[in-house]
């Protein structure tokens, strides 16, 4: 029985109780449990009982089967594939988990690769773990991720700035050089608009960014419209933290 029939049919019958994996790890270890019985042709299991002395509660109700090494040898031995994943013992400890990393797209999925505890990311459950070095990312360890409209890149907005305010950008109002950065008045919106080749690099720049970067121009100006002051006086300003 696959895990989502064991689920539907759990929900059936407790449609008011949850199952989460400890129940499903408990499953798996009723059935390991009958296979290895099965498997050691222990069909008739006698139990005998142990005088632990006196003051000791029940235990020695429990008794203690003569089957029990040999069972304990048949259950290392069991392998099945169990509603939380791949059941087997590897030097008596459950083997560690293996989790499958998977890319969908749509409504298809393709494996990318597998995360464990002993070799972390990887692209094939055999493959040697690799040493990257110190400045290696996830992206280094996993197969090509395919983004929605079928890109190999990671779409704008699906990032996300490490800080989500606004960028504030002082643009120095000046009366010569106006090439390179320049304010001026549109008198149809009676909003300021700046421009120049300054402005033109750094909107470039922010359109490479693989994040979206909300930003605003404050030009440097007093509040009758004269410059402020020069280059100098701007960086003060943005050292003393003035918004």
């Amino acid at each position: 029985m696959t895990s989502k029939k064991f689920r539907a049919c759990w929900r059936k019958k407790f449609p008011g109780m949850d199952l989460n994996v400890y129940g499903l790890w408990a499953y798996d270890a009723t059935i390991a449990l009958a296979i290895a019985i099965e498997e050691a042709g222990t069909d008739n299991m006698t139990f005998s009982n142990v005088d632990f002395g006196k003051n000791v509660s029940e235990l020695e109700a429990l008794g203690f089967s003569q089957y029990g090494p040999r069972l304990r040898k048949t259950l290392t031995t069991v392998r099945f594939k169990g509603l939380a994943g791949d059941f087997r013992f590897v030097e008596g400890q459950l083997q560690p988990w293996v989790f499958e990393i998977v890319n969908v797209i749509g409504t298809r999925e393709r494996s990318i690769g597998f995360w464990t505890e002993e070799n972390g990311l990887v692209k094939k459950l055999d493959q040697e773990p690799q040493n990257t070095g110190a400045l290696s990312t996830w992206q280094d360890h996993l197969k090509q991720i395919i983004w929605p409209g079928e890109a190999n890149y990671v779409p704008k907005g699906w990032e996300i700035p490490t800080n989500g305010k606004r960028l504030r950008i002082g643009v120095p109002k000046r009366t010569g050089y106006t090439d390179l950065v320049e304010v001026t008045m549109d008198p149809t919106t009676n909003s300021q608009e700046v421009k120049g080749f300054c402005i033109a690099f750094f909107e470039a720049v922010i359109q490479k960014m693989p994040y979206d970067i909300s930003y605003d121009f404050f030009p440097f100006e007093t509040s009758d419209g004269k410059p402020a002051g020069n280059h100098n006086d701007l960086i003060y300003q943005v050292y003393l933290g003035v918004s």
